[in-house]
């Protein structure tokens, strides 16, 4: 049986590249080596768990895989809410992208922000930034046929 993993990886890429929100800021995969003022990114760092059912030789694979998808904004500011609305935007369209397609375009049964973390940081060295940092939790589900 294969995971989905990977496929949900790429799908959650591409719904994060299509966002109109997400203009002006580098979107990548996995945690970026050179980090933008404005980035986005699908983290490398997944989390699956499985299910195997099998009844009278028969079964299925019920996975469950969780995804980071992290939002960044860093701005030379002393109000914390330019860069925190900024990423509450991005976080918010990428929440409502996932809602209105639920099976990311056919990669699994359902799919959906399930947890947030927010945190910020302020710099020492000038210029001064603050950077806000959103972190939402995506579950996937898939159901896997024997042999699939």
């Amino acid at each position: 049986m294969t995971t989905v993993v990977w496929s949900a990886q790429d799908a959650l890429l591409t719904l994060l590249t299509g966002l109109p929100s997400t203009e002006g800021f580098a979107v990548t995969m996995g945690w970026p080596l050179r980090l933008e003022d404005r980035h986005v990114w699908v983290s490398g760092d997944v989390e699956a768990s499985e299910q195997i059912y099998a009844i009278s030789g028969l079964g299925g694979k019920d996975e469950r895989v969780r995804i980071r998808v992290v939002v960044m904004v860093t701005d030379r500011t002393d109000d914390y809410l330019v860069p925190r609305d900024a990423v509450k935007v991005v976080s918010d369209a990428i929440e409502d992208a996932i809602a209105a397609d639920p099976t990311l375009t056919g990669t699994c049964e359902l799919a959906e922000v399930t947890a947030v973390e927010v945190d910020e940081a302020v710099t020492s060295e000038q210029p001064l930034t603050r950077s806000v940092v959103a972190a939402l939790t995506v579950t996937v589900r898939a159901w896997r046929e024997p042999g699939n």
